[in-house]
């Protein structure tokens, strides 16, 4: 597996986490310095929002942290 990637899996647990925790996504998206673009690209797919993958995860992996989730490092 490549954990180098953002999957949909991630920001499935992205969204459910969120949602779960009862915290809008314009909400979350501002309080962690992201576009609401971003976010929603983040949970639901896409591939514009970021400039390049690794910025993507980075930035994925970060708001899981702040919902209490460690996803594991890179390969």
């Amino acid at each position: 597996m490549n954990n180098s990637l953002w999957r949909s899996e991630d920001g499935q647990l992205l969204r459910s986490l969120r949602e779960d925790a009862g915290i809008d996504e314009l909400v979350f998206a501002r309080n962690n310095t992201v576009s609401l673009a971003q976010l929603r690209e983040l949970e639901m797919g896409g591939r514009s929002s970021f400039y390049n993958p690794a910025i993507k995860r980075s930035t994925g992996v970060k708001l899981l942290k702040k919902l209490g989730h460690e996803l594991p490092l890179p390969e």
